[in-house]
């Protein structure tokens, strides 16, 4: 009876299996982009359940604009965040290059996906709350927080990932 072998995968390329771990920075960027659209009417529901109509001096309103808004957010959400897929990409680009040395990578990701997740924290707070509460001559701030984030994000994310490099440098080092 003749013996069959099963290939694993050379040495030279990491496993589909183990480099799982890159996809995070996705689930971290559907999480970011779609989450204050899925809030703001669970904001709406409890603000209103509690009988608030106004607050502080904001009239709050759940109209066809706002619904609008909840579906348009999540596109230019995700385009602004680009920087997560971008993560993601060179996460396996750099896991596929230092196979099967994959610390320094896997730090390096997680370190540069809390520094990007972290300004992505205010707009995901502030976010639901100004689809629903109108001020007059107001809602340019969801706007303004995107741009920002658009340009500033590579910059986290770098930090982070030369941060990450950094302390599993130091870890290898020390050891």
């Amino acid at each position: 009876m003749p013996q069959i072998q099963v290939d694993a995968g050379s040495a030279d390329v990491p496993p589909t299996q183990q480099v799982r771990w890159a996809k995070y920075p996705l689930f971290a960027l559907a999480i970011v982009a779609v989450g204050p659209s899925i809030l703001a009417p669970f904001v709406y529901i409890g603000l209103r359940s509690f009988g608030i109509d106004n607050l502080d001096g904001y009239k709050m309103e759940f109209s066809g604009s706002t619904i609008a808004f909840m579906l348009v957010f999540p596109v230019v959400s995700a385009i602004a965040n680009v920087s997560f897929f971008l993560l993601s990409k060179i996460s396996v680009w750099r896991a596929r290059k230092e196979w099967p040395h994959l610390l320094s990578v896997k730090i390096a990701m997680w370190f540069s996906l809390i520094a990007m997740c972290i300004p992505n924290t205010l707009l995901f707070i502030g976010t639901p709350q100004e689809m629903i509460l109108k001020a007059p001559n107001a809602g340019q701030g969801s706007g303004l927080a995107i741009v920002g984030l658009f340009l500033t994000l590579p910059i986290f994310g770098l930090l982070g990932w030369f941060g990450g490099r950094l302390v599993a440098w130091a870890l290898r080092k020390f050891q």
